[in-house]
């Protein structure tokens, strides 16, 4: 699959205009509406590959506590490895899909053997590790490293289909290089600010922009949402 630098947005799909307003609207509503996880305080690219992979189709509200226990018990990827994987299963069990385990150990291990103990700074690294796919391998990157990377998942596209109007021809919308092109067209310029505009998309998904009964009488990007001026 090329990287999303590599393919333009939709020709014609996405103007400027309703870029711009988009983003401003969206980054506003985020500074009064953020939810706040104790993985979006740090910078840690352990912590944060942690908190990634304990949310895989997990609700974010049941990892906080497990979460902050792993990074208690496990403060360093140096520390995980060696513990037993029935001890890592019980402390995983309330958030269920018990491969999550081994597959931390796995690519705890993976990291000392290949990377000297350390997250490497790159995507490519990153997704080679077990497990890891494009999405983490970016938050980490945005997150971990002030990389300029747009994360996309089933609930960011939803929210781009719905504003810009735009859609796939892939079975799988986040598959699909042009989706990608699109979040990347988004991202604010500076790097730095790209960990806070994928919480802000992923928060407003989350909380406004739902699969069912979207808050649509409340949302701040209605003026120009595609599927608002599509309705009768």
């Amino acid at each position: 699959m090329p990287l999303e630098s590599e393919v333009n947005p939709p020709a014609g799909q996405i103007s400027r205009a309703d870029a711009a307003y988009f983003r401003r609207r969206l980054r506003a509503w985020f500074r009064k509406n953020a939810r706040q996880f104790p993985w979006r305080q740090t910078s840690n690219p352990y912590h944060i590959l942690l908190a990634e992979v304990l949310l895989q189709k997990t609700d974010a509200r049941k990892v906080v506590p497990v979460y902050l226990r792993m990074v208690k018990d496990f403060p360093t990827l140096q520390s995980l490895p060696a513990a037993r994987v029935e001890r890592l299963s019980r402390l995983l069990a309330p958030l269920g899909l018990d491969y999550r385990a081994d597959r931390l150990r796995r690519i705890t291990a993976a990291l000392i053997r290949d990377h000297g103990g350390s997250v490497p700074a790159t995507e490519e690294a990153l997704m080679l590790l077990p497990g890891i796919g494009r999405y983490i391998a970016r938050a980490i990157s945005a997150q971990g490293f002030s990389q300029r990377k747009a994360v996309l998942d089933t609930n960011v596209v939803r929210v781009l289909r719905r504003f810009f109007g735009i859609s796939s021809q892939k079975a799988r919308a986040r598959d699909d290089p042009q989706m990608w092109a699109v979040a990347r067209s988004l991202l604010p310029r500076r790097s730095c600010e790209a960990a806070t505009w994928n919480w802000a998309l992923l928060d407003f998904a989350a909380l406004l922009c739902t699969y069912r009964r979207p808050a649509c009488h409340i949302c701040p990007v209605r003026r120009r949402c595609a599927s608002q001026t599509a309705s009768p």
